[in-house]
């Protein structure tokens, strides 16, 4: 049974804005609540654009507490930017790379490098 969930996704920077991030946050959260069996409607997903998150007082925030607070949803669906930095820069590590267009090319080199292998 598919248990009731509200999403959340934020942006605070005109350059995130522009580069439609809170567009992919959305996505990719309502495609995490299809394969997790969560079920949300439209009108519960909640995204504050232009917001600083040391400012806890955001519309689709306090919609989200609102929710949460009278009971009606079981999971809030959010994408914290320190979570993706940080798995970005896991990556970095890993590859290692010393930015994003060197972490594709080294992916690229080690892709090469299996596809070779007999």
């Amino acid at each position: 049974m598919n248990q009731p969930a509200a999403i959340y996704a934020r942006v605070s920077s005109d350059r995130q804005k522009e580069n439609h991030t809170i567009a992919s946050q959305t996505a990719a959260l309502i495609e995490y609540a299809q394969k997790n069996g969560y079920t949300v409607p439209p009108e519960w997903v909640f995204q504050d654009e232009g917001y600083s998150g040391a400012i806890l007082v955001r519309p689709g925030l306090e919609a989200l507490r609102d929710l949460a607070a009278e009971g009606q949803i079981a999971a809030a669906l959010v994408v914290s930017e320190s979570t993706v930095k940080s798995h970005v820069k896991r990556i970095l590590r890993k590859l290692p790379a010393a930015n994003r267009a060197e972490a594709v090319y080294r992916y690229t080199q080690l892709s090469d490098e299996r596809s070779r292998v007999p």
